[in-house]
């Protein structure tokens, strides 16, 4: 590991670095509004393009399938959809492929 991503794991550093993100959704008034939202840049593995993703039956909204990232299936969840309800076109959005608690998502 870098220096760099050292020094982010240790605890008592009172250091944080975070990526922030925006979700669009409509408002109650169907104005497009946005919400911004941070992760942990330790936590985040990498940002891609959208690839092609496998869909599975029975999924909870919000969930839209899997990906093969390198030999790994790894689940895709799409934010807009589960906090808001609200779909919108992959082709405009990128994955942040982030581990928490030993899991991939």
């Amino acid at each position: 590991m870098s220096y760099q991503t050292d020094i982010l794991l240790e605890t008592g550093t009172n250091e944080l670095e975070i990526i922030e993100f925006y979700v669009e959704y409509p408002d109650e008034n169907g104005k497009m509004t946005s919400q911004a939202f941070g992760i942990n840049v330790a936590k985040v593995r990498e940002i891609i393009r959208v690839p092609e993703i496998t869909t599975l039956p029975k999924l909870p909204r919000g969930m839209l399938g899997i990906i093969n990232l390198r030999d790994q299936l790894t689940p895709v969840l799409d934010l807009a959809q589960w906090l808001f309800n609200y779909e919108q076109p992959l082709e405009r959005k990128k994955l942040i492929i982030s581990k928490f608690n030993s899991v991939q998502v």
